[in-house]
């Protein structure tokens, strides 16, 4: 029976009740004692899907038109699919009905091992909770009481395979029902002594995953469970879970729910102290800034020089053959092949690195672990063969450009299979690698051009990066070793309409007429534009973790299984990634329009220095005419010396494709030098900082000899 009734509130996870809301909060977890071996959490249909849990969708959940179309729909599963034209099943409508929160399922240890399930209905009697047990019978097992309930609300419960009593509490609806080897009166009256409440693994862990309650949840007290497990399993089953490193794991957690405003996938293991493990245990204090909000960051911990060398000797303690060299002479190698070793790089780094997406660029920061150690790194990388690195002043900047001499040999590549000419072997050792970097705080700030860092120094709204991982994200990394978050737009709006989606079909399953018509769209209810995505592996003390978060959305559940769920992982995963690739695949575009230009740009100044005033339209028509993989036109405006860059090539990405990009010249009043001023329709995040923020000038009226329509989309502006 049990089995039959968590599957099938599984099942119909997209059907609910308007008057459903607002459920009763699960009540078994926090009364669970420390003893509690396994604790599993089935969600009620529209607490996992239809309440709100106060974020961007909560507007459309609470909106009445949408709870109107629920109540239809599922009035149309009850008559039509579980009671009619379909599967005549009265347990599924007698669930349906009745059933007011998530179902629970705990199974408790010493000293006598008890299964209870537990749930909240709106049963007011001892007649009505009968007939709701007997209902179950159409599942094949016939339940009854087997007594009147006695004055606090027990019984002998009957039908199923294991001794097992029922309580009901009438006021409040909620059902328990105890099952085990031997249940009877006394150990039902002994059920509250055992419900101590003091557990404090399980809300902590599952605090992480679902503070809602009203998500799945999972989870094994796997420092008692084990014990027992070995004397249940064979020992080569038991063998391997120990080799796992399962025998050394305080608890696990597995869920999927609501934590902190955010949707919350993950698992959690509390490992406990691990003074003597390989693992290194990471404490991250984020201290490195932003240039206003960033489109995307990726995060890694890396560990310091002791921490490897523990890790490095437990694998090769490990290694059936043992090490293959000596790590001592590795780091001895790699101090004669780049003028350093790990001890010193780790000792001057870390732990934080992090790639940052945002206002001004591309570009990556490491902490400085150690002034004097970092010093010593830089003065080592400048005193080997090949590399350089010199110190310079821009604006505000302070950069140190690092050079460093292609290192290939002619003799490689011209080997006995080599088809390089010797002489583009040498055109090739031409080659070298160039890095800049500049240092704020304890912060160094790496780029492989100098522009990012440059802006950066010059800008003043720097934004704390750690501050807007906890606030905006809800991701903390106190203890991450590993990190990638960013926002995805539009993508509320996208789960949004792909749940309304899910209503139609369900609607025509149950054939019932759905008023599409009737909801409001994503822009009446005010959706925000982007939504935040991270993934994160934690590893702290005492807890390991994996976890996926992002907005609190109807569609992530109802992906919650199979391939359906690999695919929302991956696509969680690739939305925080292809976006930041696309952006700056777009912002490269971008940057031949400006290339392109200039050429027009010195036609333009010299023509107003030799004469006093801007090309005429007859002399902007003998204006160089460039264009490029991106760029299919560039034109003069007679006049006023306007130029335009259009993106009009199918190879031009589509969030560009047929605007412009505008360069405006402007007179200096001291010195007469002409001066360029740069704008676009386009979003800023696709810009370069000096032309975001300005608007367009009006071309209406000017000289347009021979260019292309201007596209409607960028007409209406």
């Amino acid at each position: 029976m049990i089995p039959a009734f968590l599957a099938c509130l599984v099942f119909l996870s997209s059907t609910a009740r308007a008057d459903d809301l607002p459920l009763s909060e699960p009540w078994l977890q926090s009364a669970l004692p420390a003893g509690t071996l396994a604790y599993f959490r089935v969600p009620h249909p529209t607490g996992l899907l239809s309440l709100p849990k106060g974020n961007a969708l909560d507007a459309a959940l609470r909106d009445p038109r949408h709870l109107n179309q629920l109540k239809l729909i599922e009035r149309g599963f009850i008559d039509t699919v579980f009671g009619g034209e379909g599967f005549d099943i009265p347990f599924v409508r007698g669930l349906l009905q009745h059933t007011r929160s998530p179902v629970e399922v705990a199974v408790l240890g010493a000293p006598r091992p008890l299964g209870l399930v537990a749930l909240t209905t709106d049963l007011k009697d001892e007649a009505g909770l009968a007939s709701w047990l007997e209902s179950f019978g159409e599942a094949g097992t016939p339940l009854a009481l087997g007594a009147t309930l006695d004055a606090n609300g027990r019984a002998p419960l009957l039908g199923l395979p294991v001794s097992s009593w029922v309580a009901f509490d009438a006021k409040t609806g909620r059902v328990l029902v105890v099952a085990g080897q031997v249940v009877n009166e006394q150990i039902m009256a002994g059920i509250d002594g055992r419900l101590t409440a003091d557990n404090e693994r399980l809300p902590a862990m599952a605090g992480r995953l679902d503070d809602s309650g009203f998500g799945v949840l999972l989870w094994i007290n796997a420092e008692d469970a084990l014990p027992m497990a070995q004397m249940m399993l064979p020992a080569e089953q038991y063998a391997a879970m120990a080799e796992a490193g399962l025998d050394d794991t305080r608890a696990v957690a597995v869920g999927m729910g609501v934590a902190d405003g955010r949707a919350r996938l993950g698992i959690v293991a509390d490992l406990g102290a691990r003074e003597d493990s390989p693992v290194p245990v990471f404490s991250n204090d984020l201290g490195a800034t932003t240039v206003g909000v960033p489109g995307g960051v990726i995060f890694a911990s890396i560990p310091g020089p002791e921490q490897l060398d523990t890790i490095v000797e437990y694998f090769e303690s490990q290694s059936a053959t043992g090490p293959d060299e000596d790590w001592a002479s590795t780091k001895a190698e790699m101090r004669e092949a780049v003028g350093f070793d790990t001890d010193l790089l780790l000792g001057a780094l870390g732990p934080d690195l992090v790639v940052i997406f945002d206002d001004v660029g591309d570009y990556l920061a490491m902490r400085i672990r150690d002034r004097k150690k970092f010093d010593a790194l830089i003065k080592a990388m400048d005193d080997f063969d090949g590399v350089s690195i010199d110190r310079v002043r821009r604006g505000r900047a302070t950069l140190y450009h690092i050079i460093s001499e292609d290192s290939m040999e002619v003799e490689e590549e011209m080997g006995e299979d080599s088809v390089l000419p010797l002489s583009v072997v040498h055109i090739m050792q031409r080659m070298r690698d160039h890095y800049y970097f500049t240092i704020e705080g304890d912060y160094a700030y790496f780029s492989d051009i100098p522009q990012p860092l440059i802006d950066r120094a010059a800008e003043r709204r720097k934004l704390s990066l750690g501050q807007w991982l906890e606030q905006t994200q809800r991701v903390s990394l106190d203890s991450a070793a590993f990190a990638m978050t960013g926002s995805s737009a539009k993508l509320p709006r996208r789960l949004y309409y792909g749940y309304l989606g899910i209503m139609q079909m369900m609607a025509d399953i149950g054939g019932v007429e759905f008023d599409a018509l009737s909801l409001p769209t994503a822009r009446e209810l005010g959706l925000p534009g982007e939504s935040p995505l991270a993934v994160t592996v934690s590893v702290g003390e005492p807890y390991v973790a994996f976890e996926i978060t992002t907005e609190s959305s109807l569609v992530d559940t109802l992906l919650g299984g199979g391939a359906a769920q690999n695919a929302a992982m991956i696509g969680i995963v690739a939305a925080i990634a292809i976006p930041a690739y696309q952006d700056y695949t777009i912002r490269s575009q971008i940057s031949e329009g400006l290339a392109l230009a200039a050429m027009p740009k010195t036609f333009v100044a010299e023509t107003y220095l030799t004469t006093g005033a801007f090309p005429t339209a007859a002399q902007a028509l003998q204006a160089p005419r460039q264009t490029g993989r991106y760029v299919d036109e560039i034109v003069v405006f007679g006049d006023t010396g306007l130029i335009r860059v259009r993106y009009g090539s199918e190879e031009a990405n589509e969030a560009i494709r047929g605007d412009f990009l505008y360069l405006r010249p402007i007179i200096d009043d001291v010195g007469g030098l002409v001066t360029w001023e740069c704008s676009s329709w386009l979003e800023d995040k696709y810009l370069p900082s000096a032309c975001q923020g300005i608007e367009p000038p009006d071309i209406a009226g000017e000289a347009n000899t021979g260019l292309r329509p201007i596209p409607e989309h960028v007409a209406q502006h």
